[in-house]
Order: C-alpha cells, then sequence, then structure tokens
C-alpha cells in the first residue's frame, strides 16, 4: 500500500507523459495496487485464524495462506518488471539535453501552470525513473520508504512463519532435512576419515564450505580417470544486484580441490583450476563439475572446497529473512570395474520386495569388486529411521563384516561383506536409508583366491607344464594379489512395517 502511495506520488504529472509512458504507468500503477490487495488478503487470513492448532482445517487455511504468498511472490515480481523498464528510461534521458524551462505563467491565469509542456513531461519521467531506480535497490531502508528487497524480506518472514505453522499442523509436511540430527552425521563423516589415515583441510576463507574428501585411483584406461563432482542445493542460490544492469544476476559458486600437502590443484598446462563447470547439464538447484582426460590428477586424498561468492553469503547471512538453504555433494567415477552391488536380504520366495517386518531384522550385504571381488577391505555403514511425524532423525553406524560369522555373513573373504540391523523396537511403518562405503586406501585389501583344483599340488608348474603355463601362474597370482586403492559408496533402501 505504501509502495502505491510513493508511485502515485512520483507520477503526479502523469498526464504530460507520452501515450507509452502512460500505459507503463498505469500497468505499474494496477500491479503494485494488485499485490497490496494481495497483503491485506494475507494479512486478514492470518490475523483471524490459530495457525498453531493442530487441526485439518487449520493446515488447509495455511496451505491456503502459503498460495496466497506465492501470488503475492508472482505479483511482486510484474512490479519489478514495470519499475525495471522505468529505470531504464533515466538512461535514454540523461543521453539528450534537457528541454528548455517553462516561461513564468501570465499574471491573471492560474490554469497556465497545469498546462502540459516538454519540460513537465521531461521531469515527470525524471521522477519516474529515480523512484523506479531508488525502489529496486537491494538496500532495506526504514519503514515509509519501502524497496523491493524489503517487501521481499517481508515475504520472507511470512514464508518461515508458515513453515512453522504447517509443521505443527501437519506432520507430514515437516521437510526431512528439517529434522536431521546434522551432528552425528557430522561425527560419522569425521570419524571414517580418520580411519583411512586422511585428513580434511579446514575451512579458508569465511566464503568457502569444505566438503567431503574422496579418494583418486591411480592408472586404467582412457575415460577412466573421469570425475563427477555433484552439488545438489535445495533452492537455488540468491542472485546478486548488478548495479551497472539494474537487475539481478547468478554468481555460480567454484569448486578448488586441494591434495593433503594443501595445495590446490591445477591442469599441468596452465593455472587453470580443476574441475571444471559443466553448464550444458548443471540448472540452478544442481552444480555439476569434471575432472575428465586428458586433465589427470595423481592418486591420492582431495578435498573439495565450494567457494561462494561475497555477495552470495551475505544475503545467505542475512538474520531479515529465510536464507537456509540444505545441500548433498557427492562424487562419481566412470571407471567400470570399481563397484559396490549392495542389497537387502530377503527369502527366495518373498513376495514384497523392499519390504521387512518389525519383528525381523535386517540383513544388508555388499560385494566388493575391482574386476573381481575383493577382500580385507574396510567397509562400514550407517542407516537413518524416517518415520511419520516431526521427531529428530538419528543415525546410527553399523559394522559390516566378511568374517563367516559376524551379522549373518556367510562364507569367509568371499568379497561379500554382511551387516545386520535390529528393527524390534520399530513401532510404526519406517522407511530406513542405509549408507555404505568401502576403502581398500590402508593398502591390506586383496583379491579373493581364484578356484583353482590343482593349487597346492605340489608341483612345479613351469616345468611339468612349460613356460605357456608359467604365465598363466603369473596372471593368476597378479589377480589374487594388492588390490589398487580406490573408495566407493552407495545406498539401500527399505521399508519396515509394523
Amino acid at each position: 500500500e505504501e509502495a502505491a502511495k510513493l508511485l502515485s506520488k512520483a507520477v503526479k504529472n502523469r498526464g504530460f507523459l507520452s501515450v507509452p509512458i502512460q500505459t507503463q504507468v498505469d500497468y505499474a500503477l494496477a500491479n503494485t495496487q494488485s499485490f497490496a490487495n494481495l497483503i491485506d488478503q494475507l494479512q486478514v487470513l492470518v490475523a483471524s485464524t490459530k495457525a498453531y492448532v493442530a487441526t485439518d482445517e487449520q493446515h488447509l487455511k495455511n496451505l491456503k495462506t502459503v498460495k496466497l504468498i506465492g501470488e503475492a511472490r508472482q505479483q511482486l515480481k510484474r512490479v519489478e518488471a514495470s519499475l525495471r523498464r522505468a529505470a531504464h528510461e533515466k538512461d535514454k534521458l540523461t543521453a539528450t539535453p534537457a528541454p528548455a524551462p517553462d516561461p513564468a505563467p501570465p499574471a491573471g491565469d492560474p490554469a497556465a501552470a497545469d498546462k502540459p509542456s516538454p519540460r513537465k513531461a521531461y521531469e515527470a519521467q525524471v521522477a519516474l525513473a529515480d523512484f523506479a531506480i531508488h525502489a529496486l535497490s537491494p538496500q532495506i531502508d526504514p519503514p515509509g520508504n519501502l524497496t523491493l528487497a524489503e517487501l521481499n524480506a517481508y515475504l520472507k518472514r511470512y514464508e518461515k512463519w508458515l513453515e512453522c505453522a504447517l509443521t505443527a499442523t501437519k506432520d507430514a509436511n515437516t521437510p526431512i532435512y528439517h529434522r536431521l540430527d546434522r551432528q552425528r552425521v557430522e561425527d560419522l563423516i569425521k570419524a571414517a576419515q580418520a580411519s583411512s589415515g586422511s585428513k580434511t583441510l579446514p575451512v579458508g576463507k569465511e566464503t568457502d564450505i569444505t566438503l567431503a574428501r574422496f579418494y583418486a585411483e591411480k592408472g586404467g584406461a582412457i575415460g577412466d580417470s573421469h570425475f563427477e563432482l555433484i552439488v545438489g542445493l535445495s533452492r537455488p542460490l540468491p542472485k546478486v544486484w548488478n548495479k551497472g544492469m539494474l537487475a539481478y544476476e547468478s554468481r555460480r559458486p567454484s569448486l578448488t580441490l586441494y591434495s593433503e600437502s594443501g595445495q590446490a590443484v591445477t591442469t599441468s598446462s596452465s593455472d587453470a583450476r580443476v574441475p571444471t563447470f559443466d553448464k550444458s547439464t548443471s540448472t540452478d538447484t544442481l552444480l555439476v563439475y569434471r575432472i575428465q582426460d586428458p586433465t589427470r590428477i595423481p592418486e591420492g586424498w582431495y578435498t573439495p572446497v565450494l567457494g561462494l561468492d561475497p555477495d552470495v553469503l551475505h544475503q545467505l547471512s542475512d538474520p531479515s529473512g529465510d536464507n537456509e538453504i540444505n545441500f548433498t555433494f557427492s562424487v562419481g567415477s566412470l571407471r567400470p570395474n570399481v563397484r559396490l552391488t549392495a542389497s537387502l536380504v530377503q527369502p527366495a520366495d518373498g513376495t514384497t520386495r523392499g519390504v521387512v517386518y518389525a519383528k525381523d531384522k535386517a540383513v544388508i550385504e555388499v560385494l566388493v569388486s575391482a574386476g573381481n571381488p575383493v577382500r580385507s577391505a574396510e567397509v562400514f555403514g550407517y542407516y537413518q529411521r524416517i518415520a511419520p511425524g516431526t521427531d529428530e532423525i538419528k543415525t546410527y553406524a553399523f559394522p559390516l563384516k566378511d568374517d563367516g560369522a559376524t551379522g549373518g555373513d556367510k562364507l569367509k573373504d568371499d568379497g561379500v561383506y554382511t551387516g545386520e540391523i535390529l528393527l524390534g523396537d520399530v513401532r510404526v511403518d519406517t522407511e530406513f536409508r542405509v549408507f555404505l562405503q568401502a576403502e581398500t586406501t590402508d593398502g591390506k585389501a586383496k583379491f579373493i583366491a581364484l578356484d583353482d583344483p590343482n593349487r597346492d599340488d605340489g608341483k612345479d608348474e613351469t616345468k611339468t607344464k612349460g613356460p605357456d603355463n608359467a604365465v598363466v601362474a603369473k596372471d593368476t597370482k597378479a589377480a589374487e594379489g594388492e588390490v589398487f586403492k580406490f573408495q566407493r559408496a552407495t545406498s539401500v533402501h527399505f521399508l519396515v512395517k509394523h
């Protein structure tokens, strides 16, 4: 409402404007008034209800309020478009000489002051452009001198309030990422990193976010050294105001790899950082970075650091609005012969795949292979129980062994690692998300022995079967030897019925 008054005041001489400018002004006034009407409806709806009363009726009202906020946001975008058009008129006005001032009106003719003239039209357009430039400013001014930034912050505050109200009135609408025990997840990641002997570099600058480290294995065919580093966002990063363009622009974060020595990784031919951003695959909420041939990074541990633009970080840190963004990070490799194959063990005659019952226990198996099955790898897992409601989602670690005895493992050193998850305390239908990771970076892993009925018969194969068989024996020894160092992860989801 205040914005509509200010806009009306700025264009009080609109009768002196050209027809296209008058049309723009009328459109802007109509959009501004529509926005004000939506805000009036929003305030009435909020004032007349008890948002935190946990009833279906109140939940429907809260959903209606959310929809209203969405409509207000769209209307505000139309207002912004009108103001931007008006602001750009300032460049045209300053590029041409201003018309001469109007002559003093004749004595005894007061109506002369209201007659159209080029000077009055020019002054009205300048007033409109100046108002538009101010309204588009990213700064939040004191009350009574509103900008779009303040109106957007106003809507963000309502959205944050509604998020809490929806949580209180309908459990199912609470986003999972709001319920996670984040500190527990961080502790498990750090414990896994400590067990592998790697170290995570501390965050360098205020704008840096240190992501989970990963291991790049050596060798392989052309294409095996391709890596994808993927950052998923719960919503797009805020845009930054460009004063020269009088518009908001996106500023993509950088992603830099650091070796364990703390050095930023660059290409061999230049100082260009790796990985590179893949514009064709990325979206506003999915950022894809690639490392690929001919650029190869040496074998070892690497810590990716996401660098945010300072102006983006400033908006995320702004306490006046809900600017929280949740994110995920994952690393993908194209090396085809290294993989984890995980599954939920179920009866062969079972009819409900992916479902177990609370009276039972869940048995998870994961085959670790790098061309051949791998024994003596480090395999660990953790799981999350996601039940309906608003309770915090906790994360639990569990061991997986290949010893033929622990956790239901069937055969020792066959490359299949097994772990059990007890389900006796599950009281409602609950989704389980299980995350698994395997590493051979300690150098202890070996391939499993191949099935050879003549093994250990005491004969020297180079003498009994000739030089060709000696080559086969050498290849067999290599196939059963030490496994190259690698790191892989996967996940399994299943439902527990109470």
